[in-house]
C-alpha cells in the first residue's frame, strides 16, 4: 500500500559527505540526519518525532553542528 509516513520535499534533501539526508535542529545546532536509500530529486519518507525542526532553507553552506539561529516562533 501507499507509504502513510510523512515525506520530505526533495528541495529539503541535502548530500554531505557522499551521504544523502537532512538537517535538523538539535540544542540550538545543526544536525545531519542520513536518509538510507534517499536519492535527490524525489520525496523522501521520514521517521521523526513530530516536534523535529526541520532546516528547511539556508543549509547550502551548512555543516553538522553548526549553530543555528531559529527565526520566528
Amino acid at each position: 500500500g501507499e507509504d502513510q509516513r510523512p515525506h520530505v520535499p526533495s528541495k529539503w534533501i541535502v548530500r554531505r559527505e557522499g551521504r544523502i539526508g537532512l538537517f535538523v535542529v538539535e540544542n540550538g545546532k545543526a544536525s545531519f540526519i542520513p536518509l538510507p536509500g534517499a536519492s535527490t530529486g524525489r520525496a523522501v519518507p521520514v521517521d521523526l518525532p513530530a516536534d523535529t525542526k526541520l532546516i528547511v532553507e539556508g543549509f547550502y553552506g551548512l555543516s553538522d553542528g553548526d549553530l543555528v539561529v531559529v527565526s520566528g516562533t
